[in-house]
């Protein structure tokens, strides 16, 4: 029930701001670029080593990527883009972070078929799409409800 809320007043939130790029939101975006980067790095890494060099099936490979790369993001995230040193919420966060991870999981994999099975699109180019869905979608996520400071 508190997601549904908090769904509820991110949508609000977005009706009532204007999304002008002043410096606050730039800095917010450079941060939230780098530490995604690191993430996504890890991702792909992780990806070309489990699918081109051990010889995994993609999926799987994929996956599993994208599940140590969650570490990742949350720690950058969480220090590196939103500056939240606080630790009284990091279970809470850490919670709703690993739904939205687990979420994301599924997306991605659902993604990654699409693109590879149905659109024959290659491999490291849909890892490349999916994670950017899924990185835009995922900024709105932390910045409203996972590191909100409300």
């Amino acid at each position: 029930m508190e997601i549904i809320k908090k769904t509820i007043n991110i949508i609000d939130a977005c009706k009532a701001q204007s999304y002008h790029l002043d410096k606050k939101r730039l800095f917010l975006l450079v941060r939230y670029l780098i530490a995604g980067g690191l993430s996504f790095i890890s991702n792909i890494g992780l990806f070309l080593l489990f699918e081109k060099y051990l010889g995994w099936w993609y999926l799987i490979a994929s996956t599993l990527a994208f599940i140590i790369s969650v570490v990742v993001s949350f720690s950058a995230q969480k220090y590196i883009t939103f500056r939240d040193t606080s630790t009284d919420r990091i279970s809470q966060q850490m919670g709703q972070y690993i739904l939205i991870a687990v979420f994301n999981v599924i997306a991605n994999a659902i993604m990654i078929f699409i693109f590879v099975d149905l659109i024959h699109l290659p491999l490291v180019l849909s890892q490349i799409i999916s994670a950017g869905f899924i990185a835009v979608w995922s900024l709105f996520v932390y910045n409203f409800m996972i590191f909100s400071k409300t």
